[in-house]
């Protein structure tokens, strides 16, 4: 995986229609990947898990922080997706419901 962009974020915004991925620091801002919405018939965190791994794997970038707006948030430890993203190099998560990052 290429780093050449130092402190990159992965900002995911993320809802019932659709989820939008973007990997940006203060100097860079990557192309915007679409993915489908969150099914609210499945957990919510391996969903968001999957897109933080597809965007790392597709982008080929590192994040070292992912910034997460969703749907389906209500119960959600930003630890659980931080477990999930650890093995990416992910080391911060921050979290919000999509009301307020849409």
């Amino acid at each position: 995986m290429s780093a050449p962009h130092e402190g990159l974020t992965l900002c995911i915004d993320a809802g019932q229609t659709g989820i939008r991925a973007q990997l940006r620091n203060s100097v860079h801002r990557g192309s915007s990947l679409e993915f489908p919405g969150i099914r609210n018939d499945l957990p919510p965190l391996p969903q968001l898990a999957d897109v933080v791994r597809r965007t790392i794997g597709e982008t080929r970038q590192q994040a070292t922080a992912v910034a997460l707006g969703s749907s389906g948030l209500e119960s959600a430890e930003p630890g659980a997706l931080l477990a999930m993203g650890e093995e990416l190099g992910v080391r911060q998560t921050l979290l919000a419901h999509d009301s307020i990052t849409s």
